[in-house]
């Protein structure tokens, strides 16, 4: 009986729906105006679609615009280098067109309009989540290096640089160094610009997109491929084999393309597989072995015309800075190489053994690199810095309430940065402090450089030192949108422990305040993911290193250091151009009295 009910209920309930969808349909036809109310609905969705395909997302820009952008800054950046402290030696008219303003704007705008078509067209993104580091960066690098090996042997057999030079009227086709890295990198981004990421999704996207309206895809982009693979090296050969009269073979013009045209193919596809650093990568692993190594210290120079002056300074200048220029080098490659391979927590003890090394082979003193105490008033600053900056930062989150101290426990707290701070300043002293503000700071020092050159040089390398601690899966691993911070900040506090060097000629004293900021910073703040005893989670605003906040306060302290220090330069300089009439009158009465001629002055620095 109640089964019986039910059903009825269910018979009449759907009738009455049935009778309403009736009655909204008459309704409709009667009224054609209340339907057409709702038709832009479709248009609308067109709309959002065709935004969604052709507009990035803040997502997508920040993956890959900001990355482009870097790679652009980081260009300008050796444009200002190369006309301000390392004068490079260009080979032809083209090499010297790269560092130009004019140029410069132009590889910018052909990367963004590249980067749009690379994005509509399916590339992946510069920096793409689901991408691993070792895949865009570690294995392109390493496929580059044994590319340049390759080159090597080949050249080896044919002598073909040998007779580019010839050819060419210079002593080596190749740039000098430490100019040769300057060029070579952002050479190879502007040829990854150019061949790569411009030309390769832009006609693909032109073509398949616009021309055969979204069809055959694939088919183009091999295409356009191989014959943006192709351009370079067969221009390029060809032209020197048809202007060589005899010197380049064709036994030289085909160990030419047989390295560069696997090497263009190879880039194309790492481009389409892992995005736009792969290839980049790739390129800078090979002008690392086949340029700038080999190039540099393997290949004999010709004789050429006498040289002027000027260039035989610039010469000998480039000459003397062949040893920072490597050191720093290999550092930074030994660093990258145990980032690589998961060993981050010893990533600065290979310092130990090069800083050695290197201030051997250079015969430099004790005082040159910096290992004297320092005055106390020296010391005194180098505390100073980090607790007054990490001081700040720490008020700053307590007030927008991002501290948690809840949970604190005090007693280990001091016990903890007791510890940290003691170890860090031991392992500073050996590793960062005394290769950075050590031995490169002498070195460049013994090269001729300027103090406020050395200052610029030594704070650069010891940010592009922490840069494979950032970009590549280690335990620090910060997001990408916190890496530029990271690095910016690493070149500001470089500054600041620069300054401090300058001042108190003592890597003691450097060592002390990196000490000093180490173990506050990571056992208050955290390091990682893994937040200090202040319980910050949001790092990337109130971070000391990856955060916005320690960023402002070191540039801050920084400005600050250096006008002091400049002002007091100039005091100094003002105070020995005044005449110093009762010394000089003190030197006439004792010289005098006394009845014995003074010592040479060599003997009395003794």
């Amino acid at each position: 009986m109640v089964r019986t009910a039910a059903v009825a209920h269910s018979t009449w309930a759907r009738r009455v729906i049935e009778n309403k969808a009736i009655r909204s349909s008459k309704s409709d036809k009667e009224h054609p105006r209340a339907s057409i109310a709702v038709q832009p609905a479709p248009r609308v969705a067109s709309i959002s679609a065709f935004l969604n395909r052709y507009l990035p997302t803040r997502d997508q820009i920040l993956r890959t615009q900001s990355v482009w952008l870097a790679l652009i800054a980081y260009v300008a950046f050796a444009k200002i280098l190369s006309d301000t402290v390392v004068a490079i030696t260009f080979r032809s008219p083209s090499q010297q067109d790269l560092f130009t303003w004019s140029n410069i704007a132009t590889l910018g705008a052909l990367g963004l309009v590249g980067i749009w078509s690379a994005r509509v067209t399916g590339f992946p993104a510069a920096w793409d989540k689901r991408i691993t580091t070792t895949r865009r960066l570690v294995l392109p690098a390493a496929m580059g290096l044994g590319i340049g090996v390759v080159e090597i042997g080949i050249d080896i057999v044919t002598a073909a640089t040998q007779a580019i030079a010839r050819v060419t009227a210079q002593p080596s086709f190749n740039i000098d160094f430490p100019g040769s890295l300057l060029a070579f990198s952002a050479g190879a981004i502007d040829v990854e610009t150019t061949y790569r990421l411009f030309t390769l999704p832009f006609l693909v996207w032109l073509i398949s997109s616009v021309v055969l309206r979204g069809r055959w895809q694939v088919p183009t982009l091999v295409v356009i491929g191989a014959l943006s693979a192709a351009f370079e090296p067969v221009t390029q050969g060809v032209f020197l084999f048809l202007s060589g009269a005899g010197i380049i073979t064709p036994l030289m013009l085909g160990g030419y393309l047989i390295t560069a045209l696997p090497e263009n193919i190879l880039a194309v596809v790492l481009f389409r597989k892992f995005g736009l650093l792969a290839p980049i990568s790739l390129r800078l692993g090979e002008y690392l072995v086949w340029h700038i190594i080999y190039g540099t210290f393997c290949i004999p120079r010709y004789s050429h015309p006498e040289l002027s002056a000027q260039d035989r300074s610039t010469r000998d200048m480039n000459h003397r800075l062949r040893a920072p220029a490597l050191g720093t080098l290999v550092a930074i490659g030994s660093t990258t190489g145990l980032d690589a391979v998961g060993q981050s927590n010893v990533n600065a003890l290979p310092l130990f053994p090069l800083l050695v090394l290197f201030s051997y082979l250079q015969r430099l003193s004790r005082a040159e690199l910096g290992l004297t105490l320092g005055r106390w008033r020296d010391h005194g600053l180098a505390v100073f810095y980090p607790a007054l900056v990490l001081g700040l930062a720490g008020l700053i989150a307590w007030m927008s309430g991002a501290l948690t101290l809840t949970a604190t426990d005090w007693a280990k707290l001091w016990f903890s940065l007791a510890i940290a701070t003691l170890l860090n300043f031991l392992l500073a002293l050996v590793t960062e402090e005394g290769f950075f503000r050590g031995w490169l700071w002498a070195s460049f020092r013994h090269a001729g450089l300027a103090e406020r050159r050395v200052l610029l040089w030594t704070s650069v390398a010891f940010a592009a030192w922490h840069i494979p601690t950032a970009l590549l899966p280690t335990e620090f691993n910060p997001p990408i949108a916190q890496v530029p911070v990271y690095v910016l900040n690493a070149a500001v506090i470089g500054l600041i422990w620069g300054l401090m060097r300058q001042r108190s000629g003592s890597i003691v004293v450097t060592s002390v305040s990196h000490g000093v900021w180490n173990g506050l910073t990571y056992v208050l703040f955290g390091t990682g993911n893994i937040p200090g005893f202040l319980g910050i989670q949001n790092t990337g605003a109130f971070g000391p290193e990856v955060g916005v906040v320690g960023l402002a306060l070191n540039l801050a302290f920084a400005a600050i250091l250096w006008l002091e220090y400049s002002r007091g330069r100039v005091n100094r300089a003002v105070e020995l151009t005044r005449p110093c009439d009762h010394v000089a009158e003190a030197t006439e009465t004792k010289a005098a009295v006394t009845p014995f001629p003074q010592a040479p002055d060599r003997l009395r620095m003794r």
